[in-house]
């Protein structure tokens, strides 16, 4: 019997658009996972999030994106997962923090602004973040990236909107997007 128990933990797993890797073209998939964890003012969000409250419960959102074309990597990476992202969402605050959106390395470019494939896995990943927190009201991202020069990175992220700083914590460690609702949704 097949055992099935790693699929039953993704909730979701959709095409979601056309990706250019190393010169071929492929389907992206995304499959996520939410789950709700306990927090408190020793998290990681305190450096980023004005919270209100310094304790409670926030709903974690894991993210694999994969094509499911074979030619486009080994045989040995079926599903051939190609990037990762995950965020938090503090419902007490309508916050949603946006911690990670990457490319698995061997897709990577040095520079973000460059990266059709990034740029595909940040909007659908966002759009995935607006349609399970219709609540939120701010959506913050760190400023840096390890993979990546802090000035590109923050150039990245403000060509998405992440144009003003969070006042929480480190001076310049995030930024914020107000306005979460993608172009052409709601009023």
């Amino acid at each position: 019997m097949e055992d099935t128990s790693a699929d039953r933990h993704w909730t979701l797993d959709e095409p979601c658009g056309a990706v250019n890797l190393g010169g071929r073209r492929g389907t992206l998939w995304l499959r996520s996972h939410a789950h709700t964890e306990e927090f408190t003012s020793h998290t990681d969000a305190r450096e980023f999030v004005p919270l209100s409250v310094t304790q409670g419960r926030r709903i974690v959102m894991l993210v694999h994106f994969y094509t499911a074309e074979a030619d486009l990597m080994p045989s040995h990476l079926r599903p051939p997962r190609i990037g990762d992202a995950s965020a938090y969402y503090y419902q007490a605050d309508a916050i949603v923090l946006l911690w990670r959106c990457n490319l698995l390395p061997r897709y990577r470019h040095a520079d973000p602004a460059c990266d059709e494939a990034l740029r595909l896995l940040w909007e659908r990943f966002e759009a995935l973040l607006h349609s399970q927190f219709p609540a939120a009201r701010q959506m913050l991202t760190p400023t840096w990236n390890r993979p990546y020069a802090q000035a590109l990175w923050r150039a990245f992220i403000e060509a998405r909107g992440f144009t003003r700083p969070s006042p929480a914590g480190l001076p310049g460690a995030a930024q914020i997007k107000d306005s979460v609702l993608p172009s052409g949704l709601g009023s």
